[in-house]
């Protein structure tokens, strides 16, 4: 009776000690990658001031990679030393900026174009 007793009282203890380990393992088989934003051609690639001739005496560029961005300004068709650089998100159709310098933008992308301040760019075909 008593090794019946002794047996019935280890199972006891494996299953209380089983039951909270099968549990830990179903809650950590869950994803543990953060979701990561998606890229989208819409925005990779040149953008250009709208309106302005690419040679002209100051002109806006942005160009666009994979989750970062440089916007830099042309003088007469020659790149200037000052560039700002951040990352970006695009969740159709709003584009949103982030420059390193701390700066945040969010535009609407509409027909590849979208403005920042005063500044509206269209996506360079070149």
């Amino acid at each position: 009776m008593r090794s019946i007793m002794k047996i019935k009282n280890l199972l006891i203890l494996v299953a209380t000690i089983m039951v909270p380990m099968v549990n830990m393992c179903f809650v950590s088989c869950g994803s543990d990658e953060d979701a990561q934003p998606q890229v989208s051609n819409e925005i990779i690639g040149s953008w250009i001031e709208e309106g302005i001739d690419p040679n002209g005496y100051e002109v806006f560029h942005m160009d666009f990679t994979a989750n970062t961005f440089e916007e830099y300004v042309t003088y007469e068709g020659k790149k200037s030393t000052k560039t700002y650089t951040g990352t970006w998100t695009y969740n159709k159709p709003l584009l949103s900026l982030k420059y390193f310098d701390g700066e945040e933008y969010t535009a609407q992308v509409h027909e590849n174009r979208f403005s920042i301040d005063e500044i509206t760019f269209i996506k360079n075909k070149n």
